[in-house]
């Protein structure tokens, strides 16, 4: 019970010291009206470890309705301790937001490609993420840096490298 409470409470501390070290205190946050090419609203937030770039355009779907969801995790198959901690982080956070257990599945070894229709939360640089054609911008995010890109039905919530997967993870939980 103890070690139980010890990780609830190491947990929200892990939260709270992200969310306050991504404050607007050491960011500015830039604004562009389309996303090169797509068309898609865009909104970048410059920090001084990183860029936290968030894509997201507006939809009618909905990762929860009526209690549930078609959404799965997405880890790529030689997931690091980072990876695997944001695909454990995620799972924890959206079943106490919504009292959901969010399924995760192992990329194959021969990956999955990008389809329309697909429902994935993926995490980390997954084949997936390649065959969408979502470029990471590694020397913009840098080591902390977060993009997150939703496409079609498929979030892609990653980072250049699995520290800046896991950023990604509390960023897209804020959201």
């Amino acid at each position: 019970m103890k070690k139980r409470i010890l990780s609830l409470l190491l947990s929200a501390l892990c939260v709270c010291t992200f969310i306050c070290g991504c404050g607007d205190k050491s960011s500015s946050k830039t604004n562009s009206n389309e996303d090169a090419g797509t068309g898609e609203a865009r909104t970048k937030y410059t920090y001084t470890d990183g860029v936290h770039d968030i894509t997201a355009p507006e939809t009618d779907g909905y990762i929860v309705q009526n209690g549930k969801t078609d959404y799965k995790i997405l880890i790529p198959n030689k997931a690091d301790s980072n990876i695997i901690i944001a695909e454990s982080e995620l799972k924890y956070f959206f079943e106490q937001a919504t009292g959901i257990k969010l399924n995760t599945v192992i990329e194959p070894e021969e990956g999955l490609a990008h389809t329309s229709d697909a429902k994935y939360i993926s995490l980390g640089d997954t084949k997936m993420l390649q065959s969408a054609d979502v470029d990471l911008k590694e020397d913009t995010l840098k080591s902390q840096g977060v993009r997150i890109v939703s496409k079609d039905k498929t979030i892609y919530v990653s980072g250049a490298t699995s520290f800046g997967t896991l950023n990604s993870v509390y960023s897209f939980l804020n959201i």
